[in-house]
């Protein structure tokens, strides 16, 4: 696929929850690569880890960009300043100019009849991973 108009060439791009080959994350991160950005791929489960490097596997050699996988739990302070600190290590840069907060979970079941631990953990991912520091 050709590159699209914008140039992203020596831009670097986090997204978040970006380790499965079907998601929706991964569709951002190519769309990133295709346009010359450099990407960080970040999952948590490490049944995702073989996926996210075949992810970055591919958009290395389609589109010839750096691509590197952090495995980092954004829900926490510790997680999100480690995907940070790897990004900027595995670009030997200072800055981070993209950021996509693409990770979610959904538990279903009605509000009143979730346990206050599963509440407690989509918004831990769907809305603070968003903000941490």
């Amino acid at each position: 696929m050709a590159p699209d108009t914008l140039s992203l060439a020596g831009k670097v791009a986090i997204v978040t929850g970006s380790g499965r080959e079907d998601g929706i994350g991964a569709g951002i991160a190519t769309a990133f690569a295709r346009n010359g950005a450099g990407v960080v791929l970040n999952f948590v489960s490490d049944s995702t880890v073989t996926r996210a490097e075949a992810v970055a596997d591919k958009l290395r050699e389609q589109y010839g960009v750096t691509v590197a996988t952090v495995q980092a739990d954004i829900t926490s302070p510790e997680g999100a300043t480690r995907l940070a600190e790897e990004t900027l290590k595995a670009f030997e840069t200072k800055h981070i100019d993209i950021l996509v907060n693409n990770a979610g979970c959904n538990i279903p079941g009605s509000t009143l009849e979730t346990p206050l631990e599963d509440i407690d953990k989509q918004f831990s991912v769907n809305l603070f991973g968003a903000i941490r520091e």
